[in-house]
């Protein structure tokens, strides 16, 4: 079977590198857990630490799909209302699960493209590059761990620049934006990274149509966000009851 590990639950150890799964003592590989990285002394995720922030955007995204799946899927003869919340349910959670395969290939085709691999979705791809900044030397999915005891894996840095690339199903531009868990995401990163001045900004990519848009964060915003993000981790320490900044002495 194989081991999935969700993005907010990824840890790292001292050096920097991913320990997203580990072998239990049966011998057989299984994910991370809050247990084991207190036994070994692993950090957190960026989006480990922020996962116990309320997401009121992805909640109402899947309302959005719940009320679909209800309007669109017809109740069947003699189903009970449990029965048919249940399969209303499972049909939305089916449907969310698509874009979010949508998306991670179209991400993982930006990624393939940077480390010099084959890759899919190439309009998308061929979007994203370009809004991207030009004249940099990027290197993509650098992962790293703080001293501040957490850890993370961007999408792409340069020496001027901090990306993190977002899938969206949109067909113009207006209306995008950015949230605060994107300054604190990316505020983050740069510390993280040891790129303190480093420009930050989103590139969303589309999920239907071939365009991108590459949104900068501010000074002002990312300042705010690492503060934001400071006192999220100090949140985490104390919901969890570990100070993962502890493994770093």
């Amino acid at each position: 079977m194989a081991i999935i590990s969700t993005e907010s639950g990824h840890w790292y150890d001292l050096k920097g590198n991913p320990a997203y799964t580990i072998t239990g003592s049966k011998g057989q590989e299984r994910n991370t857990t809050l247990r084991d990285a207190r036994k070994v002394g692993l950090v957190p995720s960026v989006t480990t630490i922020l996962s116990v922030l309320a997401k009121p955007g992805l909640e109402r995204w899947k309302m959005i799909q719940l009320l679909q799946s209800a309007l669109t899927l017809p109740k069947l003869e003699g189903e009970s209302l449990d029965g048919y919340a249940e399969r209303v349910i499972a049909d939305s959670q089916e449907q969310g699960k698509k874009a979010r395969d949508l998306g991670t290939g179209i991400h993982g085709s930006i990624e393939r493209y940077f480390l010099g691999l084959s890759y899919d979705n190439k309009s998308r791809v061929a979007a994203a590059l370009d809004v991207l900044p030009q004249g940099q030397e990027w290197s993509a999915e650098k992962s790293f761990s703080s001293h501040f005891g957490f850890g993370g894996k961007c999408d792409l840095h340069s020496e001027n620049w901090v990306i993190d690339f977002k899938t969206k199903e949109f067909s113009e531009v207006d209306g995008l934006k950015i949230w605060d868990e994107h300054a604190m995401q990316l505020a983050a990163y740069r510390y993280g990274l040891g790129k303190h001045s480093a420009r930050c900004a989103i590139c969303y990519v589309s999920t239907i149509s071939d365009i991108a848009h590459l949104i900068e964060i501010g000074e002002e915003e990312l300042a705010r966000g690492w503060a934001m993000f400071y006192h999220t981790l100090s949140l985490w320490i104390e919901q969890k009851k570990y100070n993962p900044s502890f493994a770093k002495k």
